[in-house]
């Protein structure tokens, strides 16, 4: 994934000669969906529809327990008037999984949907992802309410939440899914070292105003999914509508 979120995968090169393709999280739904990927950190709101295809690899991904900065919500009115007086919301076509995670949490707490939209005109509100949203999280902006999905669906489930999971397609040879296996653990150690911290916050300084942000946002998302990410994550499938919830064996 090609934006500041999935920085701890680019930290260690692959050892192995790989076609390596960052693009946005919607994007890579789809080279999954066209089958032209062998491995993949695939949004977990993609992975239902694709499980026949792929199965996960390892417990590596993008998570956030509370807080993240990349996930949020700026709008022009509270957040109550916002969904239940059904102003138009405008959510970023780069990620499916922050789309339904809106419409989960809007669900949950208010009852109702969203009223989403797909352009960015004459909107109340805006649900941006990624650099996106970090910088417009340090702007001036006279925004009335700004809404962190990763602290809210904290706040709802008391829960981890995980955007992306690495994903292998499941015809690929054990010995080539056993060397992604270990480059991915390469380069999470990496990302989980005081070097690899370093530099994680000196590669995202380009879209954060100062060191200080950058090292508490890296400090929020994390690699290496633990077994409270994983409660998570079956527990927004088993909210999603009309979803066929993976078997927690998975």
């Amino acid at each position: 994934i090609d934006n500041i979120s999935g920085k701890a995968f680019t930290l260690v090169p692959p050892a192995f000669e790989a076609a390596l393709h960052l693009c946005n999280p919607r994007d890579t739904y789809q080279h999954c969906l066209a089958e032209e990927c062998d491995a993949a950190l695939l949004p977990v709101v993609c992975y239902p529809e694709l499980k026949d295809r792929y199965e996960f690899l390892g417990n590596y991904g993008i998570a956030c327990a509370g807080e993240v900065s990349s996930v949020c919500l700026f709008s022009t009115l509270p957040l109550r008037t916002l969904i239940l007086g059904q102003y138009p919301v405008y959510v970023d076509a780069d990620s499916k999984t922050s789309r339904e995670l809106f419409r989960v949490l809007c669900r949950e707490e208010f009852g109702i949907e969203a009223n989403v939209v797909n352009t960015d005109n004459d909107v109340s509100a805006r649900l941006l992802i990624g650099d996106k949203a970090i910088l417009e999280s340090q702007c001036d902006s006279e925004w009335e309410e700004v809404v962190d999905l990763g602290a809210w669906w904290k706040k709802q489930t008391q829960l981890p939440f995980v955007y992306a999971r690495w994903v292998v397609r499941n015809t690929l040879p054990e010995e080539d899914r056993n060397t992604l296996l270990d480059w991915l653990e390469a380069t999470t150690l990496e990302s989980e070292s005081l070097d690899g911290v370093v530099a994680l916050v000196q590669s995202g300084l380009g879209d954060m105003t100062s060191n200080n942000f950058a090292t508490k946002y890296y400090g929020r998302v994390h690699a290496r999914l633990e077994s409270d990410d994983l409660e998570g994550m079956y527990a927004f499938w088993e909210l999603q509508e009309n979803v066929t919830v993976c078997p927690r064996s998975a």
